[in-house]
């Protein structure tokens, strides 16, 4: 039985789908030696600390994780979405209280995990809640034959509450991603598309409430040196102008690794983490750049392959949830890297430098992976 298990997982898993995630990880620890490296008194470049060697460390945990996601079908896990969402709900009300963040700053997005007075590791509940939203909304609408205006406002209202308790961290970043996220899972829901306009346009409405009431003054800021970064050349501003002339003197095949200006001087600040992506437009170009953008497209196309093959109603809203968070966080952060968007914070998908955004990344893929190698026949109407 289990050899017949076996048989299945290797004849149903998505070979493309891992290669292009293992060629994202490989290219980002490459990218997170040159960004970690300066250049010395005498011009050589020196390596105070080797982040690679820590990324690398996380890419072989994350793997591991992945592959421990794929033993138990999802489907299995179908009556704990609801319960595992108000879990981590509740947890994001206990990380406004005991959270911790960079020092010197009013930020509660993590909670640290000690054993015997040693700090093992620190959890960031926000991240646990993209998880944990996408399987609740599965859930709630997996078996919907027409959808309301009150599944809708439920939806919304359970997306709300959420984003609320992450803003209130702050983090808006990571409440951004869950902006399209109940659209898209609507809409594959069979949800009335003059509906969600309405909805749309309610938010976009709201919009002068949220920019007087709930941002801070530095996320306006950041909005402000999106719009004029001269301006603010020496604060907020210094981030877009530098990743800008990152990218931009990068031209079609880039300066080489590792001799970046702007990467290397240490002008582009965040450079292994939030403009990674700026980095490796530097040093290769538009066409290394062109092949981050289609080894991402790899990944969401084979994601919603798996979706459209998919019979299972929970299964589909799965992998179409689990797919709108990845595009959404890669669309952010490039756009940011390049002047399209404002500075968020969020990091990118496998390339980025931070060991609990490698895990997110891996387990979303597990989910998307879980799925093709365990199909579950559930009838259903066409119309799904």
């Amino acid at each position: 039985m289990k050899l017949d298990r076996a048989k299945r997982t290797l004849k149903n898993f998505d070979y493309l789908l891992f290669g292009a995630v293992a060629a994202l990880v490989s290219i980002g620890i490459v990218f997170i030696h040159s960004a970690s490296a300066w250049r010395g008194q005498w011009g050589e470049l020196v390596q105070p600390v080797d982040y690679a060697s820590k990324q690398l460390q996380w890419a072989v945990i994350s793997v591991g994780v992945f592959f421990v996601i794929l033993v138990p079908r999802y489907s299995r896990l179908k009556p704990f979405s609801i319960p595992f969402y108000l879990i981590v709900l509740a947890v994001l009300v206990v990380t406004l209280f005991i959270g911790t963040g960079p020092e010197r700053a009013p930020v509660r997005r993590w909670i640290q995990i000690r054993i015997g007075g040693r700090r093992i590791a620190d959890i960031q509940p926000s991240q646990l809640m993209e998880v944990a939203l996408v399987g609740a909304l599965a859930k709630y609408l997996m078996f919907k034959e027409v959808v309301r205006i009150r599944h809708i406002l439920a939806v919304f209202a359970m997306t709300a509450v959420p984003m609320l308790l992450i803003l209130k961290q702050p983090d808006l970043g990571t409440a951004l991603l869950f902006i399209p996220l109940p659209l898209v899972m609507l809409f594959a829901a069979g949800a009335r598309v003059r509906h969600l306009a309405w909805f749309v346009g309610l938010g976009a409405g709201m919009m002068p409430f949220f920019w007087v009431f709930i941002m801070k003054s530095y996320q306006k800021m950041r909005f402000l040196a999106w719009i004029e970064p001269y301006k603010y050349e020496k604060n907020a501003g210094w981030q877009y102008i530098h990743s800008r002339i990152a990218v931009g003197s990068g031209g079609l095949f880039g300066m080489g690794l590792g001799r970046g200006t702007q990467n290397s001087l240490k002008y582009l600040s965040e450079n292994r983490t939030d403009f990674i992506f700026a980095v490796i437009n530097e040093e290769w170009g538009f066409l290394g750049a062109l092949l981050i953008v289609i080894l991402y497209l790899v990944i969401i196309l084979c994601g919603l392959g798996i979706a459209a093959r998919t019979r299972d109603p929970f299964g589909r809203l799965l992998l179409v949830g689990v797919v709108a968070l990845l595009a959404t966080q890669v669309f952010i952060n490039m756009g940011m890297n390049i002047g399209l968007m404002p500075i968020t914070g969020l990091t990118l998908p496998f390339i980025s430098y931070g060991g609990s955004s490698l895990l997110a990344s891996f387990v979303a893929v597990g989910i998307m992976m879980n799925v093709a190698v365990h199909p579950v026949m559930v009838l259903s109407r066409d119309r799904f």
